[in-house]
């Protein structure tokens, strides 16, 4: 299909017809969608006040790690303070953006699965784990599915739910041997920011050498 003919970063390596495909998805799913985070809100104009007082009475009644709405505007509004930019010894001429055009990185489409074919000849006794947040539509988890499937190594616990400390539903995941695949439920591109204690379990868990 066109999902399989379009591979790249450049207009160049796509084919008419998935361009076209890609260009219907993006008119259908319009423009109010947090992409790092499906089930989130996006930063509204004139907003951020009034998220900022919903924040903290949140913080005060639940005590709840939760991310405002609006944190990336704040965080580009205090780095540009000029006193901000002094103390960390930054350029006072440059304006900070979450994604700045100054930093020209040069994709590429060359996969990097022969890497972990290195790594696993290279180390044999090392420990990899690949996490995605299940609600991030920037690199959603299916996507990342579709390469570990690719590297054909032997599953060793196939899909199978993980619960957090909390005895909830943390997420899902797949063992490979010598890799493993959590998924985290209702977390975003930054998981942390987004399911603090689920990152944390997954974590902890890994680090432990727990199965999951």
């Amino acid at each position: 299909g066109h999902f399989s003919r379009c591979s790249g970063y450049s207009s160049e390596d796509c084919p008419t017809e998935c361009a076209q495909a890609i260009s219907k998805a993006q008119r259908q799913a319009g423009s109010h969608y947090n992409s790092y985070d499906l089930l989130a809100d996006i930063c509204l104009e004139g907003q951020e006040r009034e998220e900022t007082a919903a924040f903290r009475m949140s913080q005060a009644v639940w005590g709840d790690d939760v991310y405002p709405v609006c944190a990336e505007n704040y965080m580009s509004k205090y780095l540009n303070q000029d006193k901000v930019k002094e103390a960390i010894n930054a350029n006072m001429d440059i304006t900070w953006s979450q994604c700045s055009p100054i930093l020209d990185y040069d994709f590429g489409t060359e996969s990097v699965l022969p890497l972990y074919e290195e790594f696993k000849s290279s180390y044999p006794d090392l420990s990899i784990l690949i996490y995605s947040g299940d609600v991030d539509d920037v690199l959603p988890y299916m996507g990342t599915q579709s390469w570990l499937e690719a590297l054909g190594w032997p599953v060793v616990n196939d899909w199978h739910e993980w619960l957090g400390t909390d005895g909830q539903l943390a997420g899902f995941a797949t063992e490979y041997d010598g890799l493993t695949f959590v998924t985290v439920r209702a977390a975003g591109h930054m998981v942390p920011g987004t399911q603090p204690e689920r990152a944390l379990n997954m974590v902890q868990r890994f680090l432990n050498g727990m199965d999951f």
